[in-house]
């Protein structure tokens, strides 16, 4: 099938293993990571989900940072109540780290 353009059509992108990526990226890093995880929301079940099968992110995550679950809120926090407890709960994670 010919491409607008011209030239052959291009091979699809090799797959990335994102988790992967991530954790190499965060091996370099030596600081606490903070993680918000919302209860109604994909992402923050796959990555309970990758919590629960690798336990090098239980270590990399739960050990050697915080995680902070917010039951019941979307991806973006749209609920202002949601929003406002996400706040709270990082605002006494910095606190506590003076």
């Amino acid at each position: 099938m010919a491409r607008p353009g011209g030239g052959a059509p291009r091979a699809p992108p090799a797959a990335v293993d994102l988790p992967e990526l991530l954790l190499a990226a965060l091996g370099g890093y030596r600081g606490r990571v903070v993680t918000v995880l919302s209860g109604n929301d994909l992402t923050a079940g796959e990555t309970e989900s990758l919590l629960r099968r690798d336990p090098r992110w239980r270590k990399r995550i739960e050990r050697e940072g915080e995680v902070l679950r917010v039951a019941g809120a979307d991806h973006s926090f749209s609920d202002p109540a949601q929003w406002g407890e996400l706040i709270a709960r990082v605002a006494a994670l910095a606190s506590a780290q003076d």
